[in-house]
């Protein structure tokens, strides 16, 4: 891959075109160069090679530097030693920018051919901009510290003098920060023990702010540095609060034993620290890190799903609450760092985007979905404590929000018993409303999150009152009929049901006209319960009517297998003088929508049968309902009162006639062709209200039981006329 940039870098990434470093001129192989030529053979001519003694300092060739500082004079070795490349850097800048291990054989070696100034900076190059302009040998060390292995470097360079707290390169940061984030303990324990002899020790703007470096620490994911920082020994104690000491020895050696912190290599750590004004007492109690840094680092640590940075946090004292950031803000904390001068250092660390650092730990961790540090923090905090966020939501709104994979914590939450306390208003926490006006029950009813909704009812969840919807405000039992799923509303009914919410008619309604069969079914069981008989016979009637006006056949066979009395008028108004039964208004709907005038059989105009009636849905659920009214015990003499109606034949009414006052089987063929569509079509399908299917139809016979129930009741009805 190809790759346009303005330096052409020599590392492998660079190649692959995957070394985004090289975009901005940090990346140390486009400051270092090609690897080295071999070893000179011994006896043959050597000529002098510009920049050589830089590639053997950065790639770790000491003998071939050695060789190559021989051939010099001193005083050429010592130009050459502090002489900057074309990209600013002397040799033992190079060495420090080095990402493999750093030799300290080749540091000696500088060092002794005058390479002295450790403090001196990378110039400007004269290949353009870079990022490194500016930086000391011991910055560049700490930069690249993360993988353990410039430990033995940053120490000597320590020992020579250099300055862990002086500011360097274009973004003003010292080496002790750069060490923080690079995440390398040892580098930071020596770096911590060397800063009281800086000069910037005692100024507030560049000596050491634990805060600022705990930032770091936890912003990069170096939880042995926070763990060194927040628990300390008692030297670095000291020195991470500015205490002054006056006697060392008694610090080192106390009543706790001989400080664990203490350099013992060769002594030269201790007279250092000797040189400063010391006290004989430590204040152990002395914060290192204000509380309310400490809960902001927690938010990094938490948005960054670091379970073990935000255990080390909470055992220094973080609060897994929201008590304590009431009246401060991160904002509050960001312009107290800008007033000091932190400002443009480590960049990401004053960038406020996500995650909200106005939530409390715990909501953060749900929004952000890091269940296993939302859980150990209500097992190991106060975490658990409402808190209301931008939204007026509680944790407890988003546990319910995600459903199955927070049902342990939903339970974890409520056991708290923070959810039972009463507000001034009198709303409980759990009974409390977001800005959508969803309470974490309503959430839960809309998801169709039978579990959750059980623990919130079981914890106390208020019933009696409604509970906001997408569809608008309504009562609980009502609500659930708005989950996504059949089985969901029917689990969330009896759910309900059983911690006493009650079946209003009105519910049965909003099933039926919702085409909901199975619901429907299961309020009509809660209702029968909860008063001891079926509805009543105005309110079943309306219901039934609104299941045939509304094409749900489903829901009307299960009013008619709960009770309700299929034989009433329907009216198209109050005060209209026609009426018609129930049947005959139903099998006038299901040949409205088939759409069709009657065919004509031997001069007698007949109602569809049941092949026309079935070619059209809405034809084919009119009949349907026709079956279940016959089945529930409809009079079915209107059927045969409209075939009359509409047939003057006199052979039907010689056929009718015939029927009285018994009835022959073999002269079924007689009896009208809606009628016999009717009773076929009741043979073709299985009757749920009946409880069992009846045989197989037949093109010349009908089953007797049948047949004998429907002939029966219109040889009474003729008899009669």
């Amino acid at each position: 891959m190809e790759v346009d940039s303005p330096w052409t870098c020599q590392c492998a990434e660079f190649a692959s075109g995957e070394c985004a470093a090289a975009w901005q001129g940090r990346c140390a192989s486009l400051c270092l160069g090609p690897a080295p030529p071999p070893a000179r053979t011994p006896g043959k001519e050597q000529h002098y090679t510009p920049d050589l003694l830089h590639a053997y300092a950065a790639h770790g060739r000491v003998e071939e530097a050695q060789q190559l500082l021989a051939s010099l004079s001193q005083q050429q070795a010592s130009e050459e030693c502090n002489r900057p490349n074309a990209w600013g850097m002397t040799p033992l800048h190079c060495l420090c920018l080095a990402k493999a291990s750093p030799s300290g054989d080749i540091f000696k070696l500088l060092m002794a051919a005058g390479a002295a100034d450790v403090h001196a900076r990378t110039a400007r190059s004269s290949k353009g901009s870079l990022f490194y302009e500016g930086e000391t040998p011991l910055t560049l060390a700490a930069q690249h510290s993360r993988d353990g292995t410039a430990a033995n470097l940053v120490s000597l360079l320590l020992s020579c003098g250099a300055d862990p707290l002086e500011p360097a390169g274009p973004l003003y940061t010292t080496a002790l920060e750069y060490a923080c984030a690079a995440g390398d303990v040892e580098v930071v324990r020596a770096m911590l023990h060397h800063a009281p002899q800086s000069p910037h020790y005692r100024v507030p703007a560049y000596g050491i702010d634990a805060s600022y470096l705990l930032s770091l620490a936890v912003a990069h994911g170096c939880t042995d540095v926070a763990s060194l920082l927040l628990n300390p020994p008692l030297l670095l104690h000291a020195i991470l609060t500015g205490q002054q000491l006056r006697e060392p020895a008694s610090v080192l050696q106390g009543t706790e034993g001989s400080d664990s912190s203490r350099p013992s290599e060769d002594g030269a750590e201790l007279t250092a620290v000797t040189h400063i004004v010391r006290q004989t007492h430590v204040d152990v109690n002395r914060p290192i890190v204000a509380p309310l840094e400490l809960d902001t680092c927690l938010h990094r640590a938490v948005a960054a799903g670091d379970l073990e940075m935000c255990r080390v946090l909470v055992e220094a004292g973080a609060c897994g609450s929201h008590w304590r950031c009431q009246s401060h803000s991160l904002c509050d904390s960001l312009d107290a760092m800008d007033r000091l001068g932190w400002a443009g250092r480590f960049p990401e660390l004053h960038e406020v985007k996500a995650p909200d650092f106005d939530d409390s730990p715990l909501t953060l961790c749900l929004k952000l979905r890091h269940l296993d540090i939302a859980e150990w923090l209500v097992k190991r905090t106060a975490a658990a404590y409402p808190h209301t966020d931008g939204k007026g939501r509680t944790a407890l709104h988003y546990a319910v929000k995600l459903g199955s994979r927070a049902a342990r914590l939903l339970g974890w939450l409520l056991d708290t018993g923070y959810y039972s306390i009463r507000a001034d208003d009198g709303v409980r926490t759990i009974d409390q409303t977001d800005d959508s006006h969803f309470s974490a029950l309503a959430y839960s009813l809309l998801a169709g999150n039978a579990a959750a909704a059980e623990l919130l009812c079981a914890h106390g969840a208020e019933l009696a009152h409604p509970v906001n919807t997408r569809h608008g405000c309504m009562p609980p039992m009502a609500a659930a009929l708005t989950a996504p799923q059949s089985t969901s509303r029917c689990a969330l009914l009896m759910l309900l049901s059983r911690f006493g919410a009650a079946v209003h008619p009105s519910y049965i309604e909003l099933a039926t006209k919702s085409g909901f069969a199975a619901e429907l079914r299961v309020m009509l069981h809660i209702f029968t319960q909860a008063q001891g008989q079926h509805l009543g016979a105005m309110q079943g009637s309306k219901l039934l009517l609104d299941a045939v006006h509304a094409d749900q056949v489903e829901c009307a066979e299960v009013l008619l297998g709960g009770g309700v009395d299929p034989n009433f008028v329907v009216r198209e108004s109050p005060g209209e003088e026609h009426s018609w039964s129930l049947l005959e208004y139903s099998f006038g709907l299901a040949q409205d929508a088939l759409g069709a005038e009657s065919e004509t059989l031997e001069g007698c105009h007949q109602l569809p049968d049941s092949e026309s009636l079935a070619s059209s849905s809405g034809g084919a659920h009119g009949l349907r309902l026709v079956q279940a009214l016959v089945l529930a015990g409809a009079d079915p003499r209107p059927l045969l009162q409209l075939s009359q109606q509409e047939c003057a034949d006199s052979d039907f009414r010689a056929a009718a006639a015939q029927l009285k006052p018994s009835w022959i089987r073999e002269q079924h063929a007689l009896w009208p062709a809606a009628f016999k569509a009717s009773v076929k079509t009741l043979l073709l399908v299985s009757h749920r209200l009946a409880g069992s299917a009846v045989g197989a139809a037949s093109t010349t016979s009908l089953p007797e039981p049948v047949v004998c129930r429907i002939a029966l009741a219109a040889s009474d009805w003729l008899q009669e006329g």
